[in-house]
């Protein structure tokens, strides 16, 4: 009898002495949790949804353009198809910001960028308009990225946007 009492006593002891250890992993993976949602959502997309309403999309290309911008540039981009003049799509980033635009139809397409600060978004009769209530820098670039499809091939490219380079 004394020796199964004793078990028991050792039993309840070890289960009081693991309970510690639990929470403390719970508590960890619910902090560990909340910190990426939180960090999730604090981060704005760079495609804005009002300005890109009529954006244009090829889901069947797996292509991108990554841009990224230097420490002190905040930028509105612009990727233009240099066949119609028509905007593609729009992607306003903050300094030190880096983001991916995929699945851009085939053409060839130039980058217009707007160095600016205070960016704005304004709705009227149902337009959006995107803007930075102050422009530093206006730049249509004279250069092409080609987007056009070679046999299997789908082309991707990366852009560093520098407002140093648009003085």
């Amino acid at each position: 009898m004394i020796k199964k009492s004793n078990q028991l006593t050792i039993k309840k002891i070890k289960a009081l002495l693991l309970l510690p250890f639990l929470c403390a992993i719970l508590a960890f993976n619910s902090v560990t949790i909340g910190n990426e949602i939180a960090n999730n959502i604090t981060l704005s997309d760079p495609e804005p949804t009002c300005i890109n309403k009529q954006s244009k999309y090829d889901k069947g290309l797996d292509n991108y353009l990554k841009i990224k911008t230097n420490d002190i540039t905040e930028a509105l981009i612009y990727i233009v198809n240099t066949k119609t003049s028509e905007t593609i799509r729009t992607v306003h980033l903050k300094p030190s910001q880096f983001h991916k635009v995929k699945n851009i139809p085939e053409g060839i397409h130039r980058v217009d960028v707007i160095y600016g600060t205070n960016y704005t978004e304004t709705s009227e009769n149902g337009s959006c308009k995107g803007y930075f209530k102050n422009v530093l820098v206006q730049k249509k670039s004279k250069t092409t990225i080609n987007f056009e499809k070679v046999q299997n091939y789908v082309p991707s490219y990366s852009l560093l946007i520098d407002i140093q380079e648009a003085l």
